[in-house]
């Protein structure tokens, strides 16, 4: 199986993404399969902020609406065509796969309130579209550039978090457990 190179966000009553995979087959995980959950009607009324990347077998998605207040993290395992992650997770903006592990990071801020970065660790194969994961701040201080998802990044290596805000100006690493 060749992993996939390319994700396009699709986002309509058929689909919400394809892969493309490196010998030119394209997947798609199909909107159908949340036809039981909020992010079906919420795809229809067209959706704020959208982000995937590629992980090994799997593809995560981040989405969210209403200045953020509204938000899933969902990552497909395209090769087996599985939806193995699903969680409510508001101001998400990005998310990391790391063994069994799906880390979220969040970028908290509205009107009145000071931008914080959160994060949250749950198990990969958690399925549940009312479960919102407890979070953890990261104490870092947020500047007034950082606007959204294209300024916050989570990544793993050798079982550490890492994360990224505004341009890779700043990084910290936090240890979590397996």
């Amino acid at each position: 199986m060749d992993h996939a190179l390319k994700i396009t966000l699709d986002l309509n009553e058929k689909s919400v993404c394809t892969v493309r995979t490196a010998g030119g087959e394209e997947k798609s995980l199909l909107t159908a399969r949340l036809a039981n959950t909020p992010i079906a009607d919420e795809i229809k009324n067209g959706l704020e902020n959208c982000k995937a990347k590629i992980t090994g077998d799997y593809c995560a998605l981040i989405l969210t609406s209403y200045g953020g207040q509204w938000g899933y993290t969902l990552v497909w395992d395209y090769v087996r065509d599985k939806l193995v992650h699903l969680t409510r997770t508001p101001f998400a903006v990005d998310c990391a796969i790391d063994g069994s592990t799906a880390a979220v990071m969040y970028l908290v801020q509205y009107w009145g309130h000071p931008a914080d970065l959160w994060y949250s660790v749950a198990p990969l194969e958690l399925m549940d579209a009312g479960f919102e994961p407890d979070t953890v701040s990261l104490d870092m201080p947020v500047d007034g550039s950082v606007t959204g998802s294209g300024d916050c990044e989570i990544s793993t290596e050798k079982g550490r978090l890492i994360f990224r805000v505004g341009a890779g100006k700043k990084e910290i690493q936090l240890k979590h457990d397996k």
